[in-house]
């Protein structure tokens, strides 16, 4: 009933061993990622190249930058409209008058 779950223990012994082999697989697999290292900085490098020579369309970032600032200056004409409504009218001074008793 209380008895502890102790860890496998696994025993494996390979049943071949070619140094030679060994040796090879070992000198093959370096050269391999040093490879594909290489490719893989060149892909960075091209990649990095051609973000750098097109920027993108200039229209469509002027474009969305028109829409933004237009879209900011309703929110803030909105909520300037809101703040001198709210200031002319006795809704402040009730709520004041409301918490004090």
């Amino acid at each position: 009933m209380f008895k502890r779950v102790r860890n496998k223990k696994f025993d494996y012994v390979p049943r071949f061993y070619d140094p030679v082999k060994d040796d090879l697989d070992t000198r093959l697999s370096s050269h391999q990622k040093e490879r594909m290292n290489d490719t893989q900085m060149t892909k960075e490098r091209i990649r990095s190249g051609l973000r750098a020579r097109m920027p993108g369309n200039k229209a469509v970032a002027k474009k969305a930058t028109l829409r933004s600032n237009i879209r900011l200056f309703i929110i803030i004409a909105i909520l300037v409209v809101l703040a001198i409504k709210l200031l002319q009218s006795d809704f402040i001074t009730k709520m004041i008058m409301t918490f004090e008793g």
